[in-house]
């Protein structure tokens, strides 16, 4: 084909050459004929495929009388105006976004409690979409179109707690959390009657990982008593602690007791209780925190005495047993918050670091492993028998571990 295409074109191109130098030279010549070029035909063979690699004949499927799959029928779409089948949450508030609720005043006669809809903290300057299929409470509430106010209820990571109020028919479904929506703290309604419970509240800004309540006798006998938490209590909430699940604290014998808590940092909180007073709520905050021991309620023992001879300044002391210590575990930092000047003698109550006087109070024969770092980071050990070595122990150069 080619070829024959060719061969046209130039017999083409031919005569209008002949026919152009006719017409400028204006002499009438003589056309010569042209000559005819032989075009060699090709023919294309097309290729044969064997009838039998194209046999697509039902009797090569395995069939079944219904089908697994099923066709599933389209739905009607409707546009309404006001609705959608989620909520756009935008974080920028600051903080993470742990917790987030979001109900009606019909909801909340329903229920009071506290829900969460979030899978997932939202990060500052984040955002997550909440599908309403997955809360079938809170999209029957929206799908009515009522001109009902919802609420919006979060917390963060620290604890406090953000409110504002969403109307769907008129606000944007992209609900933006910012820093002033920021209510501090959530409230609680649980009421106490005197004699039958106790409510603490943490609003100390960090989760509380132990918490007691010490009688004067327990304190003289050197007890501390179960640590009342079975959880990680965040700031923001509150527990309820039922009198007939303390035995050892009856109002009608004593007239004052202390809470005390330890927070995750390895602070601790004391309060002094008085029931005469009819406060059964109990509110631990930043100003209970202590640095200096309540020498009210401390020990008549168990208090140790540490010199600090090394020449520099420790920033942190621990004291664990010595299975703790080959475990890595250090226990709580004794210093707390402080720093331990060269040259000074501190004082520790071992009573204000529960897992330390358990230990002590175990055993008849208890081995500690006083390990102290410095401004430096520099390491120091020395091993200490309360028994044997006395409640005074001096730490020097020679303490100094060399890698």
């Amino acid at each position: 084909m080619k070829r024959l295409f060719y061969a046209f074109a130039l017999l083409s191109l031919m005569g209008l050459f002949l026919i152009s130098c006719s017409s400028t030279n204006s002499v009438s010549e003589e056309i010569l004929p042209v000559a005819t070029i032989p075009v060699e035909q090709v023919t294309v063979e097309a290729t044969v495929v064997p009838e039998e690699t194209l046999d697509i004949s039902t009797e090569n499927f395995e069939t079944s009388p219904s089908s697994i799959a099923q066709l599933l029928p389209l739905k009607r779409q409707v546009e309404t105006d006001g609705y959608s089948k989620e909520i756009v949450i935008m974080n920028y508030t600051g903080y993470e976004i742990t917790v987030l609720d979001i109900f009606s005043d019909s909801m909340y006669e329903e229920n009071t409690d506290l829900s969460n809809l979030l899978t997932y903290g939202i990060e500052d300057y984040g955002s997550t979409t909440i599908p309403l299929d997955w809360y079938p409470q809170l999209a029957q509430a929206l799908s009515a179109q009522t001109e009902e106010i919802f609420h919006v209820n979060a917390m963060d990571s620290e604890g406090s707690s953000y409110y504002k109020e969403w109307q769907p028919l008129i606000d944007e479904w992209e609900i933006e959390l910012q820093y002033n929506d920021r209510n501090y703290y959530p409230t609680t309604e649980e009421t106490v009657l005197a004699g039958e419970s106790i409510l603490v509240s943490n609003n100390s800004f960090y989760t509380f990982e132990q918490l007691y309540i010490r009688n004067k006798t327990m304190t003289q006998e050197q007890e501390f008593g179960p640590n009342l938490l079975g959880f990680d209590f965040l700031p923001g909430h509150t527990v309820r602690i039922d009198i007939k699940d303390i035995p050892w604290v009856d109002p009608a014998q004593e007239s004052s007791f202390l809470f005390v808590a330890f927070d995750n940092e390895g602070d601790f909180y004391t309060h002094e209780w008085e029931p005469q007073d009819f406060n059964w709520h109990i509110d631990l905050t930043i100003d209970d925190l202590n640095v200096l021991p309540n020498a009210k309620f401390l020990p008549p023992e168990a208090t140790l005495t540490i010199t600090n001879n090394t020449g520099k300044e420790l920033w942190y002391v621990y004291l664990p047993t010595e299975s703790m210590a080959a475990g890595n575990d250090l226990g709580d930092d004794l210093l707390v918050i402080d720093v331990f000047p060269a040259g000074n003698s501190r004082q520790f109550d071992l009573a204000y670091f529960p897992r330390t006087f358990e230990a002590y109070r175990a055993s008849e024969e208890p081995l500690f492993k006083l390990i102290v770092y410095d401004s430096d980071d520099s390491e120091y050990n020395q091993l200490w028998n309360p028994t044997t070595d006395g409640w005074e122990i001096i730490l020097t150069p020679n303490d100094l571990i060399v890698e």
